[in-house]
């Protein structure tokens, strides 16, 4: 059974995590590469990770951790999670690219 699903669920995830980079990726202060396995993005961001997190967070609804709770190395990325529906999805991108663009 793991034969048949794990292609399955890797090709959606690949799928879902190269919709969501190329989205991010034409947001303005925004500079997100897509990654070669996960279902995890950590967007390079312009200003304070930590205060953008909390302010999209406060105003978007949207739960993202600043990087550098993942170290120093991290500093100046956002960590992403795209566990979520597609439709969850859709929705934070849409929220994102319009709140960053009346930044």
């Amino acid at each position: 059974l793991s034969d048949e699903l794990q292609p399955r669920y890797r090709a959606h995830f690949q799928k879902r995590v190269r919709r969501a980079a190329e989205a991010l990726d034409k947001v303005a202060g925004i500079d997100c590469t897509i990654p070669e396995a996960g279902f995890f993005l950590f967007p390079r961001v312009e200003g304070d990770e930590t205060q953008i997190a909390r302010r999209w967070l406060d105003e978007l609804d949207i739960a993202v951790l600043p990087g550098t709770a993942f170290g120093e190395a991290g500093a100046g990325h956002l960590r992403i999670s795209l566990s979520c529906s597609d439709a969850d999805i859709d929705r934070a991108l849409d929220r994102i690219a319009h709140a960053e663009a009346l930044a």
